[in-house]
């Protein structure tokens, strides 16, 4: 099939950061990413709730995050990178899309390959942390939220109220992961209720 010169961009550009971030595999865990394994083990293996079973200062989403990559990858630190890493290819594609929005295929590129050559560099202080996760949230709740307002830009009917309804509910559950990963990203999601207000309020003629 033909494709197009941003398609290759955004192929190109997913494919380096994939050969990047192939450093980060071999990365232990950290002091951080040892306590929250314990807790997800102890929820995977026991079915002990955090708080109840086991403890930390923070919102518990993180936790629910390594119960993931134990449940696909098992409990060890390569299976906890080896999920980190796919989670990072996936938020480079989404990366470049919301980068779209405003820069030109070569630069949504460039910001991709620079974003993944940062998070090499910030090894075990950036690598599968909780702001490293809670930012792809954040990634796919923007690209919702414009999704959305592409959608009201167009005329209404059933059938597009409820795409609209349906990415609104995805936006809620993508916002939410990321505030149960660390609770100061509410003020995100109260951007967003803003915005759409601000739309409400202010329809395109």
């Amino acid at each position: 099939a033909h494709r197009t010169k941003p398609d290759y961009y955004f192929l190109g550009s997913i494919a380096g950061a994939a050969i990047l971030l192939l450093v980060t595999l071999l990365l232990p865990l950290g002091f951080d990413n040892d306590v929250y394994e314990s807790m997800a083990w102890t929820l995977y293996a026991y079915h002990g709730l955090p708080y109840l079973a086991s403890w930390d200062m923070n919102f518990p989403g993180i936790i629910f995050i390594h119960w993931a990559s134990i449940a696909l990858f098992g409990a060890s630190d390569f299976g906890f990178r080896l999920f980190d890493y796919l989670v990072q290819i996936v938020f480079a594609g989404m990366f470049f899309r919301l980068n779209r929005r405003w820069f030109s295929p070569i630069e949504s590129g460039t910001a991709v390959l620079l974003y993944a050559l940062y998070y090499v560099k910030g090894g075990l202080g950036l690598a599968g942390k909780r702001d490293a996760f809670a930012i792809v949230f954040l990634t796919a709740s923007a690209l919702l939220l414009y999704r959305i307002r592409d959608h009201l830009e167009l005329r209404s009917s059933i059938r597009l109220g409820a795409t609209i309804i349906g990415y609104t509910l995805l936006l809620g559950v993508t916002a939410s992961i990321a505030i149960l990963i660390r609770p100061t990203y509410a003020l995100f999601s109260l951007a967003i209720v803003l915005l759409l207000w601000n739309r409400g309020m202010n329809p395109s003629p």
